[in-house]
């Protein structure tokens, strides 16, 4: 019966030390380094805003078509994706091509685009008419392939 005992723990210590090797892996990875800081130096999340290290794929260095790869220039110049902001196409077919790769990443992308974009938002005068300056995010819009 004493065997017993040891052998449970035994198996208890490789819990404990498996649980935590698990607990120290989890702590130093940067996300929880971050929750850790946010909880223990904020009084709230909110004062943060966290950007994967992905965005480095989404906001490319150069500018260039996501779906033929040419490069922007002065007389080709690139319309960005209107939901997400993070893709850019010389034409109209090109945007169409590409469409079903980039349908898959514009939701998250968008998500991300909008909580971390600066939108300068429509106002009304005193008098109740709109300021038409204001208020207008660049795009992909339909009108500006059509010309």
């Amino acid at each position: 019966m004493a065997e017993k005992e040891s052998q449970s723990s035994n198996s208890g210590n490789k819990s404990t030390s498996e649980d935590s090797r698990t607990e120290n892996s989890l702590q130093s990875s940067p996300i929880n380094l971050l929750i850790h800081h946010i909880t223990t130096t904020s009084s709230s999340a909110s004062d943060y805003t966290i950007i994967p290290s992905s965005m480095e794929s989404i906001t490319p260095e150069r500018k260039k078509c996501a779906s033929c790869n040419i490069t922007s220039t002065d007389n080709i110049p690139l319309k960005k994706c209107s939901k997400c902001q993070s893709v850019a196409y010389c034409t109209r077919e090109c945007q169409k091509i590409d469409f079903k790769r980039h349908k898959k990443t514009c939701v998250t992308a968008a998500q991300l685009y909008s909580s971390t974009a600066n939108f300068n938002m429509e106002t009304r005068n005193k008098n109740g008419s709109k300021n038409m300056k204001e208020g207008f995010k660049k795009g992909l819009q339909k009108w500006q392939f059509d010309t």
